[in-house]
């Protein structure tokens, strides 16, 4: 499920979609993911930063891993961190809210970057997804 909190910015709910099936594809996971992906606000993502992180600062995504649940990620999205990090990076909206939505799969995924290393591994696998869909 694809769910938009935030208003302003139009989200392409097919790509995102074909994103996540891509990666699951490569990925060839053990179980089956029942995903929501949500795109929300600071507001929001500071105080689920803080319950569940302990971090008083904002994030531009966080997932949850559920699995012990019907549905078995959530990935929560910041879309007012997007046109920021859009003009930071030099790509459009649309290229960031991919990396995004590709970032929290990967850590669903058990992916980690909390270190330089994880970090520059995670991005390369984003930026191979990106490549595939020219974004």
């Amino acid at each position: 499920m694809i769910e938009n909190d935030y208003k302003l910015i139009k989200i392409n709910k097919l790509k995102i979609t074909r994103v996540a099936s891509f990666i699951f594809e490569e990925a060839k996971p053990k179980q089956h993911w029942n995903i929501n992906i949500i795109f929300t606000d600071d507001g929001t993502m500071r105080r689920l930063n803080f319950q569940f992180l302990k971090s008083k600062a904002t994030t531009d995504v966080i997932a949850f891993d559920l699995s012990d649940k019907d549905t078995t990620g959530e990935i929560y999205i910041n879309l007012e961190r997007i046109p920021q990090q859009a003009r930071d990076y030099h790509v459009s909206a649309e290229n960031e809210v991919m990396r995004l939505v590709a970032h929290g799969l990967y850590h669903l995924l058990g992916y980690e970057d909390r270190t330089k290393h994880q970090r520059a591994f995670m991005t390369r696998l984003e930026d191979r997804v990106l490549q595939h869909f020219s974004l």
